[in-house]
């Protein structure tokens, strides 16, 4: 059981439900302890069911929970030689104990909002926990990074035949130059050496697609898990209380936890019937996706067992793949109306006649290639070839490389797309599409174009 505690607050948390030969005494014991300790809610992590004794619906966080089973894991190539070197530089570092869990912290909060910049500094309860388990050796601390930096680090909370990481974050270098992926590599070997048999990696999905692609790559098992929220006090003494969490350890999330976070959109379309065909190159060639094109593509690139799974989601008919001299190099998605009003989140919210092209990724091998141009050159064909009248595409307001591949093969701004997502309101947020907006007023300019040149 952990808690965490401030001025007004009080949290109680079971990070994973254990298996239960009498549920009925432990839930009423938990119920006891946490009513007793004055707690404001309640956190089950692997809890499929209510317990008894809790009044009202809990929040349920559903999520994919990924493992690595180190037994089954091949060699990481990383045998002989510097033991703490990788390939790219990057090494093991070891830092003054008050720095290193500072630090780790610091990361684990870029990788979380790699947006918000190095100003959001951890707060006083975050690092006493980890200093606790530390210091109680429940815990231990990897980073690793080049030069003298830290780019990547990770806690993992540790027994005698499993291990779990705690948490995880890396800085932008860490995240795209090989330091995490590094860095976990190098754990997984150390645990194995030391008689771990399984590593749980920890959650993730298509909402944090660094965390997701990075433990899909390192995981051999996944399966579906949630986290239960269980209210233990009224209303309003949950939200005073962390607000004032908020306001004592980081005030500068205060306005997110009231309001929410927003996310920015940048929205781009095309009649596609009107892109320029992609040139024709002998290396370069489209197709849909199979189940056999898929299982090659990961035994090639691991990290990519994620993209499998999101064609799952999105239905395996609309993933289609470039290959370069016969190899899967790039992946993206071409989706119609129909498709889209089965996804929990709709940015575009496809209409009849529309569709959307993307999530795209292209595979670490082929990039800088000008792989990304062609192949929405050549999907816009495919949907003109469908009869789509217009196609959208989508990426964060920060991702100018994408924005200046999707210009240059032939589509056009239109408009940004906000969603809000509450700290309170379940589901996908509210969404103001303004790219809906831009396209009414150039219909409307248009017609009034038309009808002043025949007055």
């Amino acid at each position: 059981i952990c808690e965490r505690s401030g001025p007004g607050y009080r949290i109680v948390a079971v990070p994973a439900l254990p298996a239960l030969k009498e549920p009925d005494l432990f839930w009423r014991e938990l119920l006891r302890y946490g009513r007793a300790r004055r707690a404001l809610q309640l956190i089950v992590g692997r809890c499929s069911d209510d317990p008894p004794g809790i009044e009202g619906p809990a929040v349920i966080d559903r999520s994919i929970e990924y493992r690595a089973e180190l037994a089954r894991l091949g060699s990481d190539g990383q045998s002989g030689g510097d033991a703490n070197q990788g390939p790219d530089g990057f090494a093991l570092r070891t830092l003054e104990p008050g720095a290193a869990v500072l630090r780790h912290l610091e990361l684990v909060r870029d990788a979380a909002t790699p947006d918000a910049g190095s100003s959001v500094l951890p707060g006083e309860s975050e690092r006493g926990n980890a200093a606790a388990l530390l210091s109680a050796g429940a815990a231990e601390l990897w980073q690793a990074g080049s030069g003298d930096g830290v780019e990547a680090s990770v806690l993992v909370c540790l027994s005698s035949r499993g291990a779990a990481i705690h948490s995880i974050g890396a800085s932008r270098l860490g995240r795209t130059g090989g330091a995490s992926q590094f860095l976990l590599g190098m754990l997984q070997r150390r645990l194995r050496e030391r008689g771990v048999t399984r590593l749980v990696l920890g959650a993730a999905d298509e909402s944090d697609t660094w965390r997701e692609a990075l433990f899909a790559g390192c995981a051999t098992d996944r399966m579906e898990t949630s986290t239960r929220y269980f209210a233990l006090a009224a209303g309003w003494r949950r939200k005073a209380g962390s607000a004032l969490r908020l306001l004592r350890e980081n005030p500068g999330s205060l306005g997110r936890f009231l309001f929410g976070r927003v996310e920015h959109f940048v929205a781009y379309s095309a009649p596609p019937a009107q892109v320029e065909a992609p040139e024709l190159h002998p290396d370069l060639s489209l197709r849909r996706l199979t189940d056999d094109d898929f299982a090659a593509m990961i035994q090639q690139a691991p990290e990519t067992r994620v993209l499998r799974d999101r064609a799952r989601v999105f239905g395996a008919d609309t993933a289609y793949g470039v290959f370069a001299g016969g190899v899967l190099a790039h992946v993206s998605w071409l989706v119609d109306a129909e498709r889209d009003r089965h996804n929990r989140i709709r940015n575009v919210r496809l209409r009849s006649g529309e569709g959307e092209i993307g999530p795209c990724t292209t595979l670490p091998a082929f990039r800088g290639r000008g792989i990304y141009p062609w192949v929405i050159r050549s999907l816009c064909g495919v949907a003109a070839e469908r009869g789509l009248t217009r196609v959208f595409m989508i990426t964060r307001d920060s991702n100018a490389a994408s924005q200046r591949g999707i210009e240059k093969a032939g589509l056009t701004r239109c408009g940004s797309i906000y969603r809000l997502v509450p700290t309170y309101l379940s589901g996908p947020g509210i969404t103001w599409r303004g790219h809906r907006v831009t396209l009414a007023l150039r219909r409307w300019l248009g017609h009034r174009d038309g009808e002043t040149r025949q007055g």
